[in-house]
């Protein structure tokens, strides 16, 4: 057996190879075909970072933008998966292709910052409770993204610690369907069609058996044990709906399905399977009125938890839901003074679960059958020109949070100031202060889970980031230094106070690091993209030593070949100085498309392709990346 396994590496090795040394050698005879002209900027326009159109250049803060093409070409099955290869992002994961697992849940961490991360839908918060459903998106739905790195609570309130997030949608999909199939029998059909003024894209995805996605371990020193994923089925489907030239609807569903055991290594035997569903919806109205930019939006999240024991009988069964609904409104406007904005948000988030979840845990007078509490504020921000090439800006925002049962209401200042100044054309330097805050998650506070102890005591996370900046952007390349400095108080960590059951505590963190990314784009067949980041993230508890959190070491890179009707793209990331002495991590992907005509395009694309056994949690257990797989579709254009 032990032959076979090797020789089935070796096999799988060469095969590769041979799929990557074909595709360059089949490209050089096609060099005399035409090629598309494609226009090239390293300076976009972008929105998220002064909540108003800005190119790069001028935006005083760490901002790195992917376009929809660069998110595919990473070889990403879904978003979570695709922006693990971003400077300055760290990938923790507790699953195959960025499952949750329980009440732990996949997540990119901003600068070691965890759970201080602000996920945007076209500007629409998506956050539930620390939930936001990124290993549910598709790269292929996507526009482009914008990531600000930095505290951000000014412009976009509450969790906006680490950054944030925005996800852009094409407004106008290409009307096509595509059929993929791959490695651990998984399957994927998407269909995309534009009929205005609708846009509609649905996709089904199934991925059978992948084994064990964790290293044994043992929480008393006897029974080893590791979680094998048996498997899962993913639906989702987006529409959105041009009322008018002023509002617009749109409407996303996500689900995901899937079966996890849980496995006594000696004798293999299952003790405990489980079962989860979670079910999302989130709507949004975009209404423009004058100066006005208005949302309406709602998120809802159930999540169905089943567990089995080893005879097949039920041991737990209960239901916890997540809703958000909300209001977001702005104005911009200029004087001789300067530009301006003001605006005002409202959003209420609330908890709650069936009678069999408080039943199990109907000792703690903390679990209620519904928890809500309310965001209200008011934000704004003037930037004065002192000169022809130095601007000032600043902003504040007064937040109030209320909440119900008698917990504890909250006034959050946060100010935030920057300078830009301008050397050139092509140059900028800039200064960025800010503070960011963020509540505990209702289920932090009031428990989702029997493993989660509540603690409703805890106190909001607040603190400063300090960043200085250089940014270099021409029209063949692209050259940005950040040095920052993070420092907060009332960092929300867990501790195991039982077998299997954890509770939150506040503590401290900070983090400095210097970051770095340069992009090249050599001639119309050649570019490039390099990152790296070199920080120090660590928390502490009080009257305790800083201990490490997410790694201290990052270098990322991306290579692009096009010629032809054929194109090509490796996207690579290494992690290392990571905690408990974690070995490094190396994900690289491949990506290799051929263009067979007009209307059909031939894709394979290999994620893992030095087949490593990474761990991509962070935590006391070890969850592992899945081993090479390789995925083949078809898309037709109609």
């Amino acid at each position: 057996m032990k032959l076979s396994k090797k020789w089935t590496r070796k096999w799988a090795r060469r095969t590769v190879a041979g799929i990557v040394a074909g595709g360059l050698c089949l490209m050089t005879p096609l060099a005399t075909q035409a090629e598309e002209k494609q226009e090239y900027t390293f300076d976009p326009v972008l929105i998220t970072a002064l909540r108003r159109e800005s190119t790069e250049l001028k935006t005083p803060a760490s901002v790195q933008v992917l376009s929809g093409e660069e998110l595919k070409n990473t070889g990403a099955s879904n978003m979570l998966e695709a922006l693990k290869f971003v400077t300055g992002l760290t990938y923790d994961g507790y699953g195959a292709m960025g499952h949750l697992y329980s009440s732990m849940t996949s997540k990119m961490v901003i600068r070691g910052m965890d759970r201080g991360t602000v996920i945007l839908l076209d500007g629409v918060p998506t956050n539930l409770s620390g939930y936001y459903a990124l290993e549910h998106m598709l790269p292929e739905s996507i526009e482009k993204v914008e990531i600000i790195k930095g505290a951000s609570s000014t412009l976009y309130g509450t969790a906006a610690m680490g950054g944030v997030i925005n996800i852009v949608t094409k407004k106008q999909v290409a009307n096509q369907f595509t059929v993929e199939t791959g490695s651990f029998g998984t399957n994927r059909q998407t269909v995309a069609v534009q009929a205005k003024p609708f846009s509609f894209t649905f996709s089904r995805s199934k991925t059978g058996d992948m084994g064990a996605v964790s290293e044994p371990w043992s929480s008393n020193g006897l029974n080893r044990k590791y979680t094998a994923f048996r498997g899962d089925t993913r639906d989702f489907f987006r529409w959105s709906w041009k009322i008018s030239d002023n509002v617009t609807m749109v409407h996303q569903y996500d689900m995901d399905d899937f079966d996890v055991d849980r496995v006594n290594e000696i004798g293999d035997s299952v003790y405990e399977r489980i079962a989860q569903k979670d079910t999302k919806n989130s709507l949004a109205f975009h209404i423009k009125n004058g100066s006005w930019t208005t949302k309406v939006y709602g998120n809802w999240l159930s999540r169905q938890y089943r567990k089995y024991n080893s005879t097949g009988a039920r041991s737990g069964d209960n239901t916890t839901y997540f809703r958000t609904l909300g209001l977001d409104s702005q104005t911009n406007w200029k004087t001789g003074f300067g530009q301006y904005l003001a605006g005002f948000s409202w959003q209420k988030d609330s908890i709650s679960a069936d009678e069999n979840f408080y039943a199990q845990n109907s000792s703690s007078s903390a679990y209620l059958a519904d928890k809500q509490r309310d965001f209200i504020s008011l934000f704004g921000q003037v930037t004065r020109p002192v000169s022809a090439k130095t601007s000032l800006i600043l902003g504040l925002r007064q937040e109030f949070i209320r909440q119900q049962g008698g917990a504890n209401n909250y006034s959050e200042l946060c100010p935030q100031f920057q300078v830009l100044h301008t050397l050139n054309k092509e140059q900028s330097l800039y200064l960025n202060v800010g503070r960011a805050f963020r509540m505990p998650g209702l289920s932090d506070m009031y428990g989702s889970t029997w493993r989660k102890t509540a603690n409703p005591n805890l106190e909001p996370e607040n603190g400063y980031t300090y960043e200085i900046g250089w940014k270099k952007i021409g029209k063949a390349d692209a050259l940005k230094i950040a040095l920052y400095r993070m420092e907060f108080t009332n960092y929300i960590q867990w501790e195991q106070v039982a077998n299997n059951v954890y509770s939150p505590y506040n503590s401290e963190f900070r983090n400095t690091g210097l970051e770095m990314n340069y992009d090249r784009r050599l001639n119309q067949r050649w570019s490039f993209n390099l990152g790296s980041n070199i920080n120090n993230p660590e928390e502490r508890r009080s009257g305790q030593i800083w201990q490490p959190t997410f790694a201290k070491f990052q270098l990322n890179g991306g290579l692009t070949y096009n010629i032809g009707k054929w194109s090509t793209s490796l996207s690579a990331n290494y992690l290392a100085g990571r905690k408990d002495d974690l070995s490094p991590t190396l994900p690289v992907n491949l990506v290799v498309r051929y263009a067979a005509s007009r209307h059909t395009q031939v894709q394979l694309r290999v994620e893992n392709l030095l087949n490593r056994k990474d761990v991509v949690s962070n935590g006391s257990s070890h969850y592992l990346s899945p081993e090479r797989a390789i995925y083949v579709s078809v898309t037709q254009n109609f």
